[in-house]
């Protein structure tokens, strides 16, 4: 296992930073995918349904998901791995919880849809995945 500092410097190789993201992307896709198409897709389609797009914009997904994967590698895997996974966790469900808030307020404050309910869920869930997928590339970071 490289040493904390190997980490904190930055000094993963790119493969090594790929694996990183790769880790990332898998948990925080697969936790995602549970979660909407699952767990909360009833909540989301009764508050939503009205104002969803007939199909998902597909290019806006892939977007979405490689920019905040990379967002967690960099804000917080690279430079919280060393310390600890639950220290990562816990960095990624601070900067999930503020990007979600970002998002869900937004939607609050200009869709007459949106409802306090569901932001606060939305937001809680913005946590609980970024903790996830940030634990999840800390622990790969701390094993490459």
């Amino acid at each position: 296992m490289p040493s904390p500092d190997v980490l904190a410097g930055g000094q993963l190789s790119p493969g090594q930073l790929a694996l990183v993201a790769l880790a990332v992307a898998v948990a925080f896709g697969a936790l995602d995918f549970v979660w909407l198409g699952y767990v909360a897709n009833d909540l989301y389609l009764s508050v939503l349904k009205p104002i969803m797009a007939p199909k998902p914009r597909i290019d806006a997904m892939v977007l979405f998901y490689a920019l905040y994967v990379a967002g967690l590698v960099y804000f917080v895997v690279v430079p919280f791995a060393p310390l600890g996974i639950g220290r990562a966790a816990l960095q990624g469900a601070l900067l999930g919880g503020f990007a979600y808030a970002v998002y869900d307020l937004t939607n609050l404050s200009t869709l007459s849809a949106f409802t306090w309910k569901l932001a606060a869920i939305d937001m809680a869930w913005g946590a609980i995945a970024s903790a996830g997928a940030s634990a999840a590339g800390a622990a790969v970071a701390r094993a490459v």
